[in-house]
């Protein structure tokens, strides 16, 4: 039997035992959705430390230094992104009526530096003149709310939000205003005090925008502040409204046709204009234009008459029509033949 014929029949024997070796194997089944499990050397890392007893579980002892670690990094993060620091938590979370408003602080201002803030200004106060005091302690606080900024490490934002247990304490706390706090006065002010922001205005926003234009009324209204794919269209149905038109001036560019951001809308008097006037866009720009057919030339700059030749009006030369040599071209040209003397000739004795 040659080489060749004997690795022909040793071939179906290498498939059956492949087969029966597959047919015992059991098939693993994976979940992806558990955590991935940790590698012998991270077992045998942690056997050592006697965090895992042998049979792989966490003791007593790793499972609570887990835990205050976990509690730690969950206290940096509110720290550090503006929800307080501990101490406010355990005073109580809770907002009561009785709150204030403290600004101009500085950066690096804690809630501890607040706390003792009120409790030594309050018992200047009241030791100044009060005829019923009233001991202000670090218990009247209920909550202090510091936010933080997010760009600076360790730094308030300027502010903070204090609550107080009676109104007692809170008119106590707001004698405090002025006083200074870390080389700075700070602004003291009840949570339910609004005064120092802009009235708002009694009139409507359509008299406001009146008001507001610069120019008198005339029968033309600039409109501006327009997006690019406004069209006169969007200008006609938006004014058509207040009366007849007579024209839409809208400003495009040459090469894309869109708008430039800008037009003018011309009325035939100066009511309609006014009362298209009243109808104001929440974005757009309006104001009264100039009428063309009001409009007068001035008068042109008289010029004095002087003898000077540099009044005169010159005419402009470019310097790529001069021609070099053109006036010895054209000059006339003499004879080139020896011409005979006409002299007198002179003689000396």
């Amino acid at each position: 039997m040659s080489a060749s014929e004997e690795e022909i029949d040793k071939r179906p024997v290498k498939e059956e035992s492949k087969k029966k070796h597959s047919e015992n194997e059991e098939e693993i089944e994976i979940d992806v959705s558990k955590p991935v499990p940790p590698s012998k050397k991270l077992m045998r890392k942690l056997r050592k430390a006697g965090k895992i007893d042998k049979e792989g579980n966490w003791t007593p002892e790793a499972l609570e230094e887990a835990k205050k670690k976990e509690e730690k990094r969950l206290k940096k993060i509110d720290v550090k992104y503006g929800s307080g620091s501990g101490e406010e938590e355990k005073e109580g979370s809770k907002r009561s009526p009785w709150g204030v408003w403290i600004g101009n602080l500085s950066f690096f201002t804690t809630p501890a530096i607040l706390k003792e803030f009120f409790v030594r200004e309050t018992k200047e106060t009241v030791e100044e003149d009060d005829e019923k005091p009233f001991e202000f302690t670090g218990e009247n606080i209920t909550r202090i709310h510091m936010p933080m900024s997010k760009e600076h490490r360790n730094q308030n934002k300027g502010f903070a939000y204090i609550d107080f247990d009676s109104e007692e304490a809170l008119k106590a706390a707001l004698q405090c205003t002025e006083k200074p706090l870390n080389g700075r006065n700070v602004l003291i002010k009840s949570s339910n005090d609004y005064q120092g922001r802009p009235a708002k205005s009694s009139l409507p926003s359509k008299t406001i925008a009146r008001q507001e234009s610069r120019n008198p009324p005339s029968a033309v209204i600039f409109v501006g502040n327009l997006p690019f794919d406004a069209t006169e269209d969007m200008l006609r149905e938006h004014f058509g409204q207040a009366g007849d038109i007579r024209r839409v001036r809208l400003m495009t560019f040459e090469d894309s046709g869109k708008c430039k951001g800008f037009g003018f809308v011309d009325f035939h008097d100066v009511e309609t204009s006014m009362k298209a006037m009243a109808r104001n866009h929440d974005t757009w720009r309006l104001e009264y234009g100039q009428d063309r057919s009001k409009r007068t030339r001035k008068a042109p700059d008289s010029v004095a008459r002087t003898d000077d030749h540099s009044a005169k009006r010159r005419k402009n030369v470019d310097a790529r029509d001069i021609r070099p040599g053109a006036s010895l071209a054209n000059a006339q040209r003499g004879s080139m033949g020896i011409k005979e003397s006409t002299g007198k000739k002179i003689t000396f004795d």
